[in-house]
């Protein structure tokens, strides 16, 4: 019986009860080390799932933490998609994405155009307002506040399970 991770993620976003989730994690344990890590990093996200807090109240500096994982992610499996082929290269054109410098124009763009509901403005203006605990090395710090209110943008939707909303997001900072 093979059990991968993904299976299980999936049980798990489709509100499964933790009781399939718990036998199927155990399979995955008895079959490698591996896969107590996996065990453990999912049973502990599920009995901590953090549908019951308030999103608006969470630190803006852990949206943008949660944020720029999701963000960063799913730049990436776009570009895998284009077979640009070499790493480099796709690191090359990811820098066009997720720097500080690019994620500012990007929200810059998306505020032009009009499309946050009063939710996604409200988490953007308090991550721009976040006053970091250090200062950014090589941008200013009103790029870096940008930046960073695009990736809280995306933790709180992330955290909010609002994934279509992401994608749609996503769709218009790559132009699809």
């Amino acid at each position: 019986h093979n059990t991968s991770p993904l299976f299980l993620y999936i049980l798990y976003q489709n509100k499964k009860t933790t009781d399939i989730i718990y036998s199927n994690l155990c399979i995955l344990f008895q079959q490698s080390r591996k896969g107590y890590l996996v065990f453990l990093f999912i049973y502990v996200k599920i009995l901590l799932d953090v549908s019951f807090l308030n999103i608006n109240e969470l630190n803006v500096g852990v949206l943008a933490y949660i944020g720029d994982a999701v963000y960063e992610v799913l730049i990436r499996k776009y570009l895998v998609g284009k077979n640009l082929g070499k790493v480099n290269l796709l690191q090359k054109e990811a820098v066009n994405y997720v720097s500080a410098k690019s994620q500012a124009l990007i929200l810059d763009k998306l505020l032009e155009q009009n499309i946050f509901s009063e939710d996604e403005l409200y988490t953007i203006n308090r991550a721009r307002n976040y006053k970091p605990n250090s200062k950014p090395k090589y941008v200013n710090i009103i790029v870096y506040k940008k930046a960073t209110a695009l990736e809280a943008l995306f933790g709180m939707l992330y955290l909010d399970k609002k994934i279509e909303r992401i994608n749609y997001i996503i769709k218009m900072i790559l132009g699809d």
